[in-house]
């Protein structure tokens, strides 16, 4: 997942690519906060099990929170509904970030 200073965002999942909008607000140590993603473009590849493509994409409408620990960004969905955590990479594929649409 790749949150652009523009209020973009795509992800890379198993099987599909996911494009939209974000936002947060901070809280003052900017370690944690508020966070939403707004609308999203999914493709609608059918992955093979085991994936969570499924799950991630229609889950994103109740990410309302998130906190950073050791690096690792952490979006808390409402209702104690869990937590997915992301981890940096060193090199996000940028080459395919310019063919998405969106």
């Amino acid at each position: 997942m790749r949150l652009n200073g523009d209020g973009t965002v795509y992800m890379r999942l198993r099987c599909n690519r996911v494009s939209g909008t974000w936002r947060a607000e901070p809280s003052a140590d900017g370690s944690s906060g508020r966070f939403e993603f707004g609308p999203l473009s999914v493709t609608r590849a059918l992955c093979p099990p085991p994936s969570l493509d499924a799950q991630i994409t229609r889950q994103t409408p109740y990410v309302r929170s998130f906190f950073i620990e050791r690096g690792v960004l952490h979006l808390s969905l409402m209702a104690d509904g869990g937590i997915y955590s992301w981890e940096p990479i060193a090199q996000f594929p940028s080459d395919e970030m310019r063919n998405e649409p969106g």
